[in-house]
């Protein structure tokens, strides 16, 4: 069984917040027995790449008092503390949250320390899914 670029692309077509989540939630049950890993968590991503210093905690707070239950940020995003404020202020469970974040692509060989970082920027004792953010040099794209 595949997952076809048209069936991923009519999960995203429509942009209405409750038809999209319904359909990200299908997708998350007819890849289940992949190798793929795809995680069900039957809400809506916010992304902290080029968030605003000083407005990306209020969009995580607002964002999550709103019902979205993932928060998708990174260390060279440079707003992990941010991210933790606002976590913070929504007076959200942290176990009712799912957090990602990435590191940096130079932190292979730190991998204990640059989590430990991580782990502190966003005042919270685990991740939900930690990744190596990779951005090829400006031009490589």
């Amino acid at each position: 069984m595949y997952l076809s670029q048209t069936f991923l692309s009519s999960c995203l077509s429509n942009p209405s917040p409750s038809t999209l989540a319904r359909r990200c939630r299908r997708l998350a049950l007819v890849s289940t027995g992949f190798k793929l890993t795809i995680f069900q968590t039957q809400s809506i991503t916010l992304g902290t790449w080029q968030s605003a210093p000083g407005k990306v905690e209020k969009a995580v707070e607002a964002a999550l008092r709103h019902g979205y239950r993932h928060i998708d940020t990174a260390a060279g995003y440079e707003n992990e503390a941010q991210v933790g404020i606002g976590l913070r202020a929504s007076g959200m469970a942290r176990e009712d949250v799912f957090i990602t974040t990435k590191l940096n692509n130079c932190d292979h060989g730190r991998v204990e320390d640059a989590l430990k970082d991580s782990l502190k920027a966003l005042g919270t004792d685990y991740l939900d899914l930690c990744g190596f953010n990779f951005r090829p040099p400006k031009g490589n794209a």
